[in-house]
C-alpha cells in the first residue's frame, strides 16, 4: 500500500496537474470550476477537442459518501468525467458509473484505472448555466433573469446544440486561464499557481 496517506485535496491537485503538464502540456485546464446552478464545483475541467472532461478529486482525507450523487450532477455538464481517488478508496469502484474514468494515486504517482467515456447528450437546463448571462440574452428573446432565460432555450435548442454551446462557453473561460497559468509558471508548482488556476468565484460565470 502507499505510504501516501493524509494528503488533502491541494496535495493531489498539485499532482494531478503535474501529470496533466506531462502526459498533454498543452490541454487547457482550470481548477474550482462553478456549475449547476453554483451548487458545484468541479475540482479541475479539461477542454480536450470537442469535449469537456471534468475530474472530480477524494483525497487521503476525503470521505466518498455522496461521491455518486456528485458525479450524477457532473455528467450533466460535462461530456467526460474521471474521479482521481486515493488508494484507500478503492472499495468505492463498484459503485462508480462504468462511463466514468478513473485515476489512482499509488506510490507517488496518478495512474489511470479506466478512461472516461465521452457523452453529448448533456442535461439542457444545467449544460445552459455553464454560460455567461450575456450570452444567453444574445440568444433568448425573454430577456429577463438567467434562470428563465435557460428555460427558454432549453425548450427549443437541440441537444447538440446546448453541447456547443456548453462547451464554447467553457473553453472561452477556462483557455486565458489557463495560459495565465503558463505563462507564470515556475520550475516547480506553487499555492500560487493554484491560485491562478482557480476560477471559485461565482461571477466568473455570469
Amino acid at each position: 500500500m502507499s505510504k501516501s496517506y493524509n494528503q488533502n485535496e491541494s496535495d493531489y491537485k498539485l499532482l494531478l496537474i503535474e501529470h496533466l503538464l506531462e502526459t498533454s502540456p498543452n490541454t487547457p485546464f482550470a481548477t474550482e470550476v462553478p456549475f449547476a446552478f453554483s451548487k458545484r464545483r468541479a475540482d479541475l475541467v479539461i477542454v480536450e477537442t470537442g469535449c469537456t472532461h471534468a475530474i472530480e478529486i477524494k483525497s487521503d482525507v476525503d470521505n466518498t459518501y455522496s461521491l455518486v450523487e456528485q458525479l450524477v450532477d457532473y455528467q450533466k455538464s460535462f461530456n467526460k468525467v474521471s474521479v482521481l481517488i486515493s488508494e484507500k478508496h478503492i472499495g468505492i469502484l463498484p459503485n462508480i458509473p462504468k462511463n466514468i474514468g478513473v485515476l489512482i494515486y499509488v506510490n507517488g504517482k496518478i495512474r489511470q484505472r479506466r478512461k472516461a467515456k465521452a457523452r453529448r447528450q448533456l442535461d439542457k437546463l444545467i449544460a445552459l448555466d455553464l454560460l455567461l448571462t450575456q450570452d444567453l440574452s444574445s440568444l433568448s428573446t425573454i430577456k429577463s433573469n438567467r434562470v428563465d432565460m435557460i428555460k427558454e432555450l432549453a425548450k427549443k435548442l437541440t441537444f447538440s446544440e446546448v453541447n456547443e454551446l456548453a462547451y464554447n462557453s467553457v473553453s472561452e473561460k477556462v483557455i486565458p486561464v489557463f495560459t495565465l497559468f503558463r505563462k507564470e509558471l515556475g520550475k516547480k508548482i506553487s499555492a500560487h499557481d493554484l491560485e491562478v488556476l482557480a476560477m471559485r468565484t461565482i461571477t466568473a460565470f455570469l
